[in-house]
């Protein structure tokens, strides 16, 4: 689940297994079983998985378990939790590309590692070479690179702008954060901005590099209580998968 939890259900447990034995009985199905994806493309089951599976399964006897998809592989809990494996897809081509883990422009730090904001200003110079835009760094939570993508600089200082979109961003790349890697050539609008999305925990960090240099704007650790600037709990269920 990303990033690292979902709402399973609206309302209260009560009022969703009423909603399910309501569906089951209008379509008259003799199984259900529950999918959902990982966007980081690991779909080993967890805690929660499995106990999201057995809180269905002690009210609805048509529930046969819950499949989690990605990378080629798929997790499957049984309907008691009991059992929690991860197996390969069948008949899978050996031809076959991940479109989750598979970059569309390949480059050499995806899915390098991003433990540390010294790891991400190790690359600044690699990033930011012959560039004048920052270079947003997608981290999911395993701290792995996810995506690269570089911003306008008009883009970037536009602070409503980056607010509305970063939390729908980091979904899209399944990560649970961003770092921006600063170019050289920073104006007082470009600072502004970042202060501005640090403060507000839309980035996690910038980082950049004065002469030999790195240097970053936060003092500590991601919030994790934040997606993109927004608090987790207010977010709508179907926006943080």
């Amino acid at each position: 689940m990303h990033p690292g939890y979902s709402t399973v259900y609206l309302g209260d447990l009560d009022q969703y297994i009423e909603h399910l034995q309501d569906r089951i009985k209008a379509l008259g199905a003799d199984r259900l079983y529950m999918v959902h994806n990982h966007p980081n493309g690991n779909p080993t089951p967890s805690d929660s998985d499995i106990w999201a599976t057995t809180a269905i399964a002690m009210s609805i006897p048509q529930f046969k378990g819950h499949i989690i998809i990605n990378s080629g592989k798929y997790g499957y809990i049984n309907s008691t939790g009991s059992d929690a494996t991860v197996k390969p897809l069948p008949n899978l081509s050996s031809a076959w590309i991940d479109p989750i883990i598979q970059p569309s422009v390949p480059h050499e730090l995806l899915e390098s590692n991003a433990r540390t904001i010294e790891h991400i200003a190790s690359w600044a110079k690699a990033l930011i070479k012959d560039r004048d835009m920052p270079v947003l760094v997608y981290i999911d939570s395993d701290s792995k690179v996810r995506g690269l993508q570089e911003v306008h600089p008009q883009i970037f200082t536009n602070i409503q702008l980056m607010r509305e979109k970063m939390p729908q961003k980091l979904v899209d790349f399944g990560s649970i954060g961003a770092v921006a890697v600063l170019p050289d050539k920073l104006t007082e609008e470009m600072l502004d901005a970042v202060r501005a999305y640090v403060s507000a925990h839309v980035l996690w960090d910038a980082v950049g590099f004065a002469g030999r240099l790195p240097y970053s704007f936060s003092a500590g650790e991601p919030d994790l209580n934040y997606f993109g600037g927004r608090l987790r709990d207010t977010m709508p269920a179907q926006t943080v998968r």
